[in-house]
């Protein structure tokens, strides 16, 4: 269970890293156009706490009744839930730099991530992760299955 997280938190940071190459630096408005030349998405959420991220899903019609308030770590603040069937560990990022970097490693083959601008949703399914990112304003980060060498 620790490992999968740990991989989701990866992923997520590798979104967050994408995302961050769609943004000016000097400018908190996002770039014109993504990497295929769509739209880009808008500005993501910011949560404050693991209770406000708890009931801005509940609020979105997510139902999500926290194992804990929050258990702090070093770089975040995290807890659990169960959504739509699946385990979803919630963080709450004490830094971007931090996210950033969490979501710039890989994550493996399974799992997805539902991002915002300082906080993660890591559950089993892409699905579940957009449908926790539409309601929270937020972007999905999917693991990569490994590809097969030629």
């Amino acid at each position: 269970m620790l490992s999968r997280s740990v991989k989701l938190a990866v992923a997520l940071m590798a979104v967050l890293a994408f995302l961050a190459g769609c943004t000016s630096s000097t400018s908190s408005s996002p770039s014109p156009s993504g990497p295929s030349g769509s739209a880009a998405p808008p500005s993501l959420s910011t949560i404050g706490t693991i209770a406000d991220l708890q009931s801005k899903l509940v609020a979105g019609g997510i139902p999500c009744t926290l194992e804990y308030e929050g258990l702090k770590q070093d770089d975040k603040t995290l807890s659990i839930c169960v959504i739509d069937g699946e385990q979803a560990t919630l963080s709450i990022w004490d830094k971007p730099e931090l996210l950033q970097k969490f979501l710039q490693a890989d994550v493996g083959a399974k799992g997805a991530t539902a991002v915002g601008a300082n906080w993660t949703v890591d559950v089993d399914t892409p699905q579940t992760a957009q449908k926790i990112a539409t309601a929270l304003n937020g972007t999905v980060k999917s693991a990569t299955p490994p590809s097969s060498a030629p």
